[in-house]
């Protein structure tokens, strides 16, 4: 889909360059290579999280081409990256950044479960520390809020 929307509409074309020039800046592959050339990697991390930022960069700026203006942005999960970008308050570049930092620490999570948990980041380390599946980081997502990966005990 996302291809057929880039032989379209050259401002789609241009948000693929964009996001394809900042992962070759960083030693990475081309996205459109994954996309057009090797399908198979759209399966796994980075590939995936790319993949989505380039589809709702590509839309957005579709959209401006024709003359519409957002007076709002919003994304929910990942998609918060590419609805900062629309709104001018992230650069291609930088998202680019954070979706292979993302996905390197999602790659590093230890097997097992996920817990979004009702509590600062330091107050869930503090609580977990020397226990079974202790989690190895914590991730705040708001002030009063965190996720962590931790093993399963066995």
């Amino acid at each position: 889909m996302l291809k057929n929307v880039a032989r379209a509409y050259p401002a789609a074309r241009r948000a693929l360059a964009e996001i394809d020039r900042a992962l070759v800046d960083r030693g990475v592959d081309a996205l459109t290579v994954a996309l057009w050339e090797d399908a198979e990697r759209l399966g796994a991390l980075p590939w995936t999280q790319l993949a989505a930022l380039a589809g709702g960069l590509a839309m957005f700026e579709v959209a401006r081409a024709h003359g519409l203006r957002a007076d709002l942005v919003t994304g929910h999960s990942y998609g918060d990256l590419p609805a900062l970008v629309a709104a001018g308050a992230l650069s291609v570049a930088d998202a680019v950044e954070l979706t292979l930092w993302r996905c390197q620490t999602m790659g590093e999570a230890p097997a097992g479960a996920m817990a979004a948990v009702f509590a600062p980041r330091e107050r869930v380390v503090a609580l977990t520390q020397g226990s079974p599946g202790t989690p190895r980081r914590a991730t705040s997502t708001r002030p009063r809020r965190s996720w962590c990966p931790a093993r399963r005990p066995r």
